[in-house]
């Protein structure tokens, strides 16, 4: 039997496989692994800045007044940038108030108003391995930085700075 499969199998087929074994691995590496990786870095810096903007805007709802905080969150913005990240600065700072009505039993309903510190920052995020432009034209994410706006809300915990006299 041995004989028989040795007569099936031409001479110069031996071994071809284990030769050609090398290119098509550094293939799939090249065209599925290595484009998965730069991606998976950009949404994974995408994330960061998420991260960034969130806790910036935390940082400044835990400040006694606006000017304070809208400085803690510039502040915050420069010191703790991520790599690949270019934060715009200054971002844009404001409140938000949002009316709460509780009803209480033989008072009626009661508004109270709540203070929320909203940031808004801009940025552009760089893919890992910038890739080259296809015709002249630029794809944000792919050969250029990708332009974001993130904005995110936080309760304000100094309520009375905030409210109206």
């Amino acid at each position: 039997m041995n004989f028989v499969m040795h007569l099936n199998r031409r001479r110069n087929s031996r071994g071809s496989g284990i030769a050609e074994l090398p290119g098509a691995i550094m293939l799939l590496l090249m065209g599925f692994a290595v484009p998965l990786i730069i991606y998976g870095t950009f949404f994974y810096r995408i994330y960061m800045f998420n991260c960034l903007v969130k806790n910036a805007c935390q940082h400044g709802a835990a400040q006694l007044d606006l000017a304070k905080a809208t400085a803690e969150v510039n502040n915050y913005l420069t010191s703790h940038a991520f790599v690949g990240i270019t934060v715009s600065i200054p971002a844009t700072v404001s409140v938000v108030t949002r009316t709460t009505t509780y009803n209480q039993v033989g008072v009626g309903n009661q508004n109270y108003d709540n203070y929320y510190l909203q940031v808004s920052a801009n940025s552009q995020v760089a893919p890992l391995i910038p890739m080259p432009s296809f015709f002249g034209t630029s794809i944000p994410g792919m050969s250029g930085p990708l332009p974001l706006n993130m904005t995110t809300q936080s309760y304000f915990e100094n309520q009375q700075a905030l409210a109206p006299p």
